[in-house]
């Protein structure tokens, strides 16, 4: 995942050239922010990656999160929703906290149900607020 802020249009421009996904939290509503995927980077050289704009205003969260956070047990609905509600109860945290509690929760709950068995992928996530200009 390539991100550019243009913080003069308020516009960030991305390339998914991986697994990441952003998650966006506006008003307390959480949902993804759906790119077109393209192949990862590194892939083949004469790969050409298509630029792809999302409009970011004061108080948006994003939270860019490898596959190992999403997708280990994404068809179970439960999950989602616990992520989504992790996403929004992480309003009042500065986002290098809201993060680090992301990540801990989403363990647990995976571990519960798949009788204490250790997640398959890595977690890789970050955090970041638009505060405006």
């Amino acid at each position: 995942m390539l991100l550019y802020l243009d913080i003069a249009k308020n516009l960030v421009t991305a390339i998914d050239a991986g697994s990441p996904r952003i998650w966006r939290v506006r008003d307390g509503k959480v949902e993804p922010v759906l790119l077109e995927p393209q192949l990862p980077l590194g892939m083949f050289d004469s790969t050409v990656y298509v630029e792809q704009e999302f409009p970011v205003y004061q108080g948006d969260r994003l939270f860019i999160l490898s596959d190992g956070i999403y997708e280990e047990v994404h068809e179970d609905r439960r999950y989602v929703d616990l992520l989504e509600r992790q996403l929004r109860s992480t309003a009042d945290l500065p986002p290098g906290e809201a993060i680090r509690a992301l990540p801990h929760d989403l363990r647990t709950f995976y571990q519960a149900q798949a009788q204490d068995q250790d997640l398959d992928d890595d977690a890789v996530g970050v955090c970041l607020e638009w505060v405006g200009r």
